[in-house]
Order: C-alpha cells, then sequence, then structure tokens
C-alpha cells in the first residue's frame, strides 16, 4: 500500500494511504467517476515484490479499495500481465473501481475463483456496488453477512471462508 504525504490547504500533513487516489489531492472515495488516477502501477509493484520475497501465496484477499485492487489484479492475471500468480481471490467489501483510466480491467469476465464477502447494511460500499463486482467473474462464490464494512469473523462465516478455501 502506498504511504503518502499530502499537504491539503489548510498547511497540516496528513498520512494518507490508499493503493490508489482519485484524486489530485491524493484521496480516494469508491464513488468517484473521474479521469484522474495516480499510484496503481506502483501499489502492483508492492504486491509483485511480496510475492517475490515473501511468497509463493495461494491466494489474495483485499478489503474495500484493496478489493477493488484485487480485481484489477484477477483480470492481469488472466491476461498474463503479471510477473507473479494466484489460484483465487477474496474480495471483501469490494467494488468496480470507477476511475476510467481502469475501465480496460472490466472489459472481459474472469474466470479466477472469487469469494466476494458483501456487507448486507455496509454504508461506505453499498451492498450494490459489490453485487455488481461479481458480474465481471465467471462463477463467484458470494458471502453475505449482515453487518456493515468489516470483514465478518463470526463461526458462520468463518465456515464459508472454510468451505471456499477446501477447494485448493
Amino acid at each position: 500500500m502506498e504511504t503518502l504525504q499530502a499537504v491539503p490547504a489548510n498547511g497540516k500533513v496528513e498520512e494518507q494511504r490508499g493503493w490508489y487516489f482519485s484524486t489530485e489531492q491524493l484521496t480516494f472515495n469508491s464513488h468517484d467517476e473521474t479521469d484522474f488516477s495516480w499510484g496503481l502501477q506502483e501499489s502492483i509493484n508492492v504486491v509483485s515484490k511480496a510475492f517475490e520475497e515473501l511468497g509463493p501465496f495461494d491466494g489474495i484477499l483485499g478489503f474495500s479499495q484493496g478489493a477493488a485492487l484485487g480485481s484489477i489484479l484477477c483480470y492481469m492475471l488472466e491476461k498474463g500481465e503479471l510477473n507473479f500468480s494466484f489460484r483465487f481471490a477474496i474480495l471483501v467489501s469490494g467494488f468496480r473501481s470507477r476511475l476510467s483510466p481502469h475501465t480496460y480491467f472490466y472489459k472481459t469476465k474472469q474466470t479466477i475463483a472469487t469469494l466476494h464477502v458483501i456487507g448486507e447494511t455496509d454504508r461506505i460500499v453499498e451492498k450494490e456496488m459489490s453485487e455488481e463486482l461479481t458480474t465481471y467473474f465467471e462463477s463467484p462464490h458470494i458471502m453475505c453477512h449482515s453487518g456493515g464494512h468489516y470483514v465478518p469473523a463470526t463461526s458462520k462465516e468463518k465456515e464459508g471462508y472454510i468451505n471456499f478455501l477446501e477447494q485448493f
């Protein structure tokens, strides 16, 4: 994840974290529809380095914007655009990036195995946004929970994760 020091108009230095940014002020909102995009390639490089130094890994797990990045990585994997590989992705509170430079990553459906974890009451990434992301995958596994914007970990959800992971 890219760490940047952004200096807003008030002059206070703030640390912003994100996989990529949607505004020139280096902020991000999942609802932003813009032509601006900064940081995606740097983040892909960070993930690539992690695979190189710490891998191999069977799968990836992404939460919120990390799940949006995960969906982009799934596309790149299937198109042979990555120097690493994985067999599945777990995308929690995921969404399709609405940044116009990213439309390329949603042109075709992906065949990689995915588990999409969707919060019924998520107010950050609404349920509908996560459901939309599932349409970009051939055979998505979907697990809904009654909560909001977090990674659920009750025994019911743990069973769902295990059931998905057992195939690997």
